[in-house]
């Protein structure tokens, strides 16, 4: 299970400094387009991961991790603050450059990059 919390760790922080290698600037510059649920799925070594990121109206949101291993689910969530400035995106004090394009959500952090579907 210490492979679960440093995933978990990782892919928090990969969500926390949410920058993205996308220039669309046709939808990303509108919050409103944030506000709502985005979820993505990963497999690795054997754990299934599902991250469900929340935008609320007021300028607050959560973000939720399930991880799966072995029929055993574990269940992690934490709370943040975010604002919007044209495309850019800022997660409590994280500043990155978000793309939605229809009902994706795109975010890239030193490579990685993450793909969520609006819910």
């Amino acid at each position: 299970m210490k492979s679960v919390k440093y995933l978990f760790v990782m892919v928090f922080a990969v969500v926390l400094s949410v920058s993205c290698s996308s220039d669309d600037d046709s939808s990303s510059s509108n919050s409103s387009n944030l506000v709502g649920s985005w979820e993505t799925s990963n497999m690795q070594e054997g754990i299934e991961y599902n991250i469900t990121i929340t935008f609320n109206a007021n300028n607050s949101g959560t973000t939720i991790m399930t991880s799966t291993f072995d029929g055993i689910t574990k269940t992690e969530s934490d709370a943040f603050t975010w604002s919007t400035d044209g495309n850019k995106l800022t997660i409590n004090s994280d500043v990155g450059i978000y793309s939605i394009s229809g009902n994706k959500l795109t975010m890239n952090s030193e490579g990685e990059e993450m793909v969520f579907t609006k819910q």
